[in-house]
């Protein structure tokens, strides 16, 4: 199974390179790229809600309660401004 760690909890129990630290924030803005070209805001990114897998090193966002689909008023029919 994988283990997942809360990062807030990690990087204060653990020391970790720069490098490593680094790579976690390109992945995270990765992460959030992939949404934001998909038309989807987090809206609740802190340390909470970015878990990292031990197994294969990886940062995942979670909590997606506040997440929200972002439109364009110029272009959304759905919009009625």
């Amino acid at each position: 199974s994988k283990k997942s760690s809360n990062t807030d909890a990690l990087v204060r129990r653990f020391r970790h390179s720069v490098e490593l630290r680094l790579h976690w924030c390109w992945q995270i803005a990765m992460g959030l790229q992939h949404m934001h070209r998909q038309n989807w805001m987090h809206g609740d990114i802190k340390p909470e809600n970015i878990l990292y897998s031990i197994d294969d090193m990886a940062v995942k966002l979670v909590d997606f309660g506040f997440a929200q689909l972002i439109v364009d008023p110029q272009t959304d029919p759905r919009h009625y401004g």
